[in-house]
Parts: C-alpha cells; structure tokens; sequence
C-alpha cells in the first residue's frame, strides 16, 4: 500500500498498490512445466533445482549445490516407485506448484487445466469431492452480468 500526497503540506492524496504480475518462482516453474510436458527433462530439472536449491536447507549431508539432475531422476525413481521419468518429474513438479502457491489461488489453474480432482475435509468430518469434470469446477458467470446481458448461467 502507497501513498501519494497531492501536495506536500497535506494529507489526501491517492493510494495505489504495486502487484507484480509473475513472480520469478512462477515463471520458473511454468518454464520447467513446458520443458516437461516436452519431454526435456534435463531443462525441467534443472529449473526445479534452482527452485530446490533456494527453498531447501541441505539435510542429512546432502549438498544440493553437488545434486545432478541424474541424481534427482533416480531419487524421484525410488521416491515415486516409477520409472516413467517423465511422470516422476511431472508429479515433482505438480507438488512444488502446490507448495509455492497455496495461498494464492494459483492451484486453481493446474487443477482446472489437467482436470484433477480435489477433496476437501469439513469441520464436521463430512468430504467434498469435485471429479475431474465436475461443472462446479467453473465459475459461474456473475448475477449482474446475467441480468443486464441476458446471459445463460453456467450450469451446476
């Protein structure tokens, strides 16, 4: 939040607010989804190094500035049980999307465009459960917008 003064001797003036509109973690991480979703996936890993190297503290000896990517392929082999590198890697990537943006609303986006589902707890214990191609997954079209457009609302 800033402010600028229309003069100086006075206290009105406007507000504004710097929004940076891609953070450099996002746009690493949509690069290294390209490279994945290609199949080059020493690109890919390499960006999620970068990403790796500045969020994670060395632990049990290991270095990660000595980590190469074919060391990160075979730790996310044993650590997924696959030996789909592609898969292992586009699962890695997924969950560090999700750890970076969690408060965001960036996860939205993913879980809309690769149609997961998604499971929500509620206090009372019950489960919410939207499938892959639950129509509550799309946001309905404002109330405003119906009434002076004559517009159809999404359906439910």
């Amino acid at each position: 939040f800033l402010f600028e003064r229309s003069s100086l001797t006075s206290n009105v003036g406007y507000n504004y607010t710097i929004f940076l509109a891609f953070r450099g973690e996002e746009v690493l991480l949509n690069r290294a989804e390209c490279y994945i979703l290609q199949n080059n996936l020493t690109a890919g890993l390499n960006d999620l190094l970068v990403l790796a190297r500045r969020r994670y503290r060395p632990s049990q000896g290991l270095d990660l500035e000595s980590v190469t990517v074919a060391q990160l392929t075979n730790a996310l082999r044993n650590y997924y049980g696959s030996n789909n590198d592609q898969l292992n890697a586009f699962v890695y990537l997924m969950e560090e999307r999700q750890k970076e943006f969690m408060h965001e609303g960036l996860r939205w986006f993913d879980i809309k465009r690769f149609e997961f589902p998604v499971s929500h707890v509620q206090q009372d214990g019950s489960v919410i459960t939207l499938e892959e191609n639950d129509k509550r997954k799309v946001l309905q079209i404002p109330q405003a917008a119906i009434d002076v457009g004559g517009l159809e609302p999404n359906p439910r």
